[in-house]
């Protein structure tokens, strides 16, 4: 396993790595910072997967999403 720099994955962006949207300022040096947004799209099904929820096992009122 190699550790990319911010360079690389910049150069990497759309070839072996996809991301979308990608803010600029996620981009740190040897990191990605990435957080889950209300979209998911399956590549190997090219179609957007739908968001699923639960109440929160520690607080009932919130509510826990995910794909």
């Amino acid at each position: 396993m190699a550790v990319l720099s911010d360079r690389d994955i910049v150069r990497e962006l759309g070839k072996g790595i996809l991301f979308h949207p990608l803010k600029p300022e996620s981009i740190k040096v040897c990191r990605l910072c990435l957080t889950a947004s209300e979209y998911a799209y399956a590549l190997n099904q090219q179609r957007r997967i739908p968001i699923q929820s639960e109440p929160s096992r520690n607080n009932p009122s919130e509510e826990c999403k995910y794909f």
